[in-house]
């Protein structure tokens, strides 16, 4: 399994909709590198848009234990914590987005 190759396979399944067969290829990915944090954090994504929320919670922490700079996974954070009605974990976290990223869009508009 070349597993650059298989990311980009699961990010593009992801986004034309073809959620199970990213998550399949995400789980192998982590299951051959427990630390790809691409793939830690596009299964948080996954379980977000299937509303399995507590589960993308702790994909997109492990990710983000491997790479704090990343401010899309903290808006992601924010967005899952936001679902679960976690008001003030979803501001920290949108708040932190935007600490690493000052003009991220996607974190300014969530904190609306």
């Amino acid at each position: 399994m070349n597993v650059n190759k298989s990311f980009q396979l699961a990010a593009g399944y992801y986004q034309t909709g073809k959620i199970r067969e990213a998550e399949s290829l995400c789980r192998q990915i982590i299951r051959k590198q427990p630390k790809h944090v691409d793939a830690l954090n596009l299964l948080g994504l996954v379980c977000y848009y299937l509303a399995n929320y507590d589960s993308a919670i702790d994909y997109i922490k492990k990710a983000l234990e491997l790479n704090p700079c990343n401010a899309e996974a903290y808006t992601n954070l924010g967005n899952a914590y936001k679902n679960k009605r976690q008001l003030d974990k979803a501001i920290t976290s949108y708040e932190k987005a935007l600490q690493l990223k000052p003009y991220l869009a996607m974190a300014h508009n969530n904190m609306g």
